[in-house]
């Protein structure tokens, strides 16, 4: 954007006569610098679901900003829409990227961002997003015997392990039990012994297992 100047030249004395009056040697020059409009590249998160397993999951909040008075730089601020609250400046902002930290309970959201900069220039957006709390333990929802391998398949993405002697072992302590699928993490293997049984713990992404002293399964030869 060009640049818009003006040229000033002052008197004193505005209240005095005319003669009495002096004009300034040189004039002041006053630049008046235009600007692009401020924009908004890119937010998140959006249109997305965010799991956790904690009662509360930590959303990152990120805003990248371009144009403007300062090629970008600017104040960002987000509020809560659907509860009323007023903007909130963000933790890190006064840049072209922006960011925060906030702790959040299983929900929907919807977030009302604006961005000022230094030459007043505003922009806005609107994000949604939802917070899921996935607290559960990993399901055993079959195991069989097949040839020389023990199969058990689980009701989400997981990995297991076993122990011969008992419950009581930590999971990664354990005998880590061999996936078909690394892409689709639900069916597991180990090597079949008829005079063994297993105890068998699985885990899940988020780090959801049995307690320490139990098990997800516990499989012989007499119950398979």
């Amino acid at each position: 954007m060009s640049d818009n100047k003006f040229y000033f030249r002052c008197k004193d004395q505005p209240n005095s006569d005319e003669i009495e009056r002096f004009v300034m040697a040189q004039g002041e020059e006053l630049i008046i610098r235009g600007s692009q409009e401020l924009t908004i590249l890119s937010y998140s998160p959006f249109n997305e679901m965010i799991i956790g397993s904690s009662s509360s999951v930590e959303i990152i909040f990120e805003i990248e900003t371009s144009n403007g008075a300062e090629e970008g730089k600017a104040v960002c601020a987000i509020k809560n829409s659907l509860s009323g609250g007023q903007y909130i400046p963000m933790f890190e902002t006064d840049y072209y990227t922006h960011s925060q930290n906030l702790e959040m309970v299983a929900g929907n959201y919807v977030y009302d961002i604006r961005c000022v900069d230094a030459g007043g220039n505003l922009a806005e957006a609107q994000t949604s997003f939802s917070v899921f709390v996935d607290q559960n333990r990993p399901q055993v929802t079959s195991a069989y015997h097949d040839v020389d391998v023990l199969k058990l398949v689980t009701n989400e993405d997981a990995e297991c392990s076993y122990s011969k002697n008992n419950c009581n072992f930590p999971f990664d302590e354990g005998i880590e039990m061999g996936q078909v699928n690394i892409e689709k993490r639900r069916d597991h293997y180990a090597p079949w012994e008829p005079n063994v049984v297993y105890y068998i713990k699985c885990k899940d992404d988020f780090g959801n297992q049995p307690s320490p002293n139990a098990c997800s399964l516990i499989a012989s030869a007499t119950n398979l």
